[in-house]
């Protein structure tokens, strides 16, 4: 207990030390005990943590209570070998680390000369006999050979017990445990990849209609792990943590190309593509290549991936559409576009904007409303990643990383009458860090890490360039470019949309960012393994949504809009929702792995963070107050709200190995996240 008392009180003293830092990291940690024969402790042995796919080694020695820990590893396959005078030497080989995993290896040694050579030839154990975290890692093997449709690694995640993701994907669609989808936390390569205004992803974040915008590729993933129930170096977010490892290069060049394709050549007739309609149009094409290796030998690699995606996916469907031609028919009459006008003309008294508005209404012969129609969704991505790592000397390693994702997608995400009205996103997504694990001596090991993500993406309708006064004769009163483009025009009798696209556009992010500063040692002291540090993240978001900016125009019926005869409308959006908000937030945390016997491992963390009020760069936020009324920031108040200074957030758990044979494990553990 003494031994633990000092640990905590040096864990407390670091973490002021080191400030306000944090451990999210896809690395993980290899550890284990060395003994003799009789069970015996064997302190100050030798321990060799060697990568064979990099050649990069880590020397450690085991302390008084003959334990040994190397943490901040690359994912990877490992060999371990032991020395300790009058032993023989012992070594563990085919050992596979995964992301955000750890690897316990104990070591018995046999007494005798220390030029033999004890091999045992093993994959890591599938239990893990140390902590509660619940979860699972996806090998880049299972990656790539699952059926994957779209290449997108998040419709694996649904693989994980306790995890949903709503059928066909789209915003915010995975959920964990019961989770909100916004409390999921995405890390790739130990950055910080939430998205500051969504809550999601940054790459392979949705664009129009729930289509991912861009891609993280799959053939650059070396393995991703989702956790639930996360020791005390997680926080933020209380859903799955999904943790993204992007492949290393090597001492041996390696790479790879490939092309998918999907298409409709054998597909049955959609139902809603009746005859004698052309056949939908289907046509998915993913290609890319891969490459990887070193530019010195086991000194610094180089990792990179591109990959672009270029589809044509049809959309058809029934719509109501005013009939083309003239009817007598008195049924159908009253939804005959030519009947309309021939009644204006006679009057003589129908729109000149209303004539010129007929040429963007699709040809309906009738002898009904009901039309069919297929505007084709089309989409232009490119992706790229670049990885290097440097390996200074036995004491420093440098990591740095590079993601963008571009494109362009335009797809149909309400019924629209033109293509001119379907819906346009623009995405650039970008996550950029880099990492500094230093390790000063063999049982104290310090990472460090910067992160920026970057979402910039402005939706808008096709015509958003489109003047309408200039382009359509519709004098809107509309004059910011922003709120460009066809207005929404309805027509009572025909329930879709009849002229105009999504009125939920613009939304432009540009950008969503996010900083991140991370640091997190690891110490070894007795049976205790420590870990404590935190984080420092400041998100902001640059953004504007001018719901029916644009404008709406409704008319009774077909008479009414061949006159200009407007029941209703909304011509000029008022105010100016452009906001740059931001906010700041911090975390400590302290984690102690304490195998208290050989076979009994005790986990105790505890965590604390706080989130600073959302802050406009205006002040233009306001809230209410039942006493006064409406309050602006700095007009009556100083803040949106208080700050809550007490999420002080403890964890615990325990972990037993039931028989010592590392295949029966009875765990137990809670927490609490804010």
């Amino acid at each position: 207990m003494k031994t633990s008392r000092l640990s905590f009180i040096f864990a407390l003293t670091a973490i002021l030390a080191v400030g306000i830092l944090q451990a999210q990291t896809y690395q993980g940690r290899i550890l284990g005990s060395v003994t003799d024969q009789t069970g015996a402790v064997v302190s100050g042995a030798t321990v060799a943590i060697t990568n064979t796919a990099t050649g990069i080694s880590r020397t450690l020695t085991t302390g008084t209570a003959g334990e040994y820990l190397a943490p901040n590893l690359e994912p990877g396959p490992y060999s371990i070998a032991v020395e300790s005078p009058s032993f023989k030497k012992a070594q563990r080989t085919g050992l596979t680390l995964e992301v955000a995993k750890d690897i316990r290896a104990d070591f018995q040694l046999v007494a005798g000369s220390i030029s033999e050579v004890v091999t045992i030839s093993e994959e890591a154990p599938i239990v893990d006999t140390v902590s509660d975290v619940l979860g699972g890692t996806f090998s880049n093997k299972a990656i790539t050979e699952l059926p994957l449709l779209g290449r997108d690694f998040q419709n694996l995640v649904v693989l994980q017990p306790g995890i949903q993701r709503t059928p066909g994907g789209g915003f915010l669609s995975i959920n964990a445990n019961g989770n909100r989808p916004e409390d999921n936390n995405f890390v790739v390569d130990g950055m910080d990849d939430n998205d500051a205004y969504y809550g999601t992803t940054v790459i392979n974040a949705e664009g129009v209609e729930g289509t991912p915008a861009t891609h993280l590729p799959i053939d650059a993933i070396q393995e991703f792990n989702i956790q639930s129930g996360p020791e005390a170096d997680y926080g933020l977010k209380p859903g799955a943590i999904i943790n993204v490892g992007i492949k290393t290069g090597t001492n041996h060049f390696h790479g790879s190309t490939y092309y998918f394709n999907r298409n409709a050549a054998t597909d049955a007739r959609n139902y809603f593509n009746p005859k004698p309609d052309a056949i939908a149009a289907l046509n998915l094409h993913q290609f890319g290549a891969s490459a990887g290796g070193p530019i010195v030998k086991n000194k610094l690699f180089i990792f990179g991936n591109y990959e672009g995606v270029r589809d044509v996916v049809g959309n058809p469907g029934n719509v109501d559409a005013p009939i083309t031609n003239a009817v007598t028919d008195p049924d159908n009459a009253e939804f005959s576009m030519a009947n309309a006008f021939a009644a204006c003309e006679l009057a003589a008294n129908c729109s000149s904007v209303s004539q010129n508005l007929r040429q963007f209404f699709p040809f309906n012969p009738g002898p009904t409303t009901s039309l069919g129609l297929d505007f084709n969704n089309r989409n232009r991505e490119d992706n790229g990643i670049v990885k290097l790592d440097y390996h200074l000397n036995d004491k420093n390693s440098f990591i740095g990383t590079y993601l963008i994702g571009d494109s362009v997608q335009t797809e149909e995400d309400t019924t629209v009458l033109n293509p001119l009205f379907l819906s346009q996103a623009q995405t650039r997504a970008e996550v950029i860090g880099g990492g500094w694990v230093f390790t000063p001596t063999s049982h104290l090991t310090n990472q460090f890490r910067v992160g920026y993500n970057r979402f910039w993406q402005q939706v808008v309708q096709a015509d958003h360039n489109s003047d309408p006064a200039s382009v359509y004769g519709l004098n809107t009163g509309v004059t910011d470019p922003v709120n460009f483009g066809m207005p929404e025009i309805r027509i009572s009798g025909f329930t879709q949309h009849t002229l105009g696209g999504n009125q939920s556009w613009p939304l432009f992010t540009t950008p969503n960012q996010t900083l991140q500063f991370t640091d997190n040692a690891s110490y070894t002291v007795g049976s205790h393994n420590m870990k404590f540090g935190g984080e420092f993240r400041t998100g902001s978001s640059d953004n504007l949504r001018n719901t029916f900016g644009s404008g709406e125009i409704r008319f009774s019926d077909l008479a009414d809009f061949a006159t200009g005869d407007i029941r209703s409308g909304n011509f000029v959006f008022v105010g100016d929702s452009h906001r740059i908000v931001s906010q700041k937030t911090f975390g400590l945390f302290v984690q102690d792995n304490w195998r208290i016997l050989p076979r009994l491992t005790v986990n105790w963390g505890l965590r604390y963070d706080v989130s600073l009020p959302i802050r406009e760069k205006n002040d233009e936020l306001a809230n209410f107050d039942p006493t006064v009324g409406l309050l602006q920031v700095h007009h009556g108040i100083d803040s949106l709200y208080r700050t809550d200074k007490n999420n002080f957030a403890p964890r615990l758990s325990v972990a037993w190995d039931m028989f010592g044979t590392g295949k029966t494990v009875l765990r137990a553990g809670g927490g609490i996240i804010y």
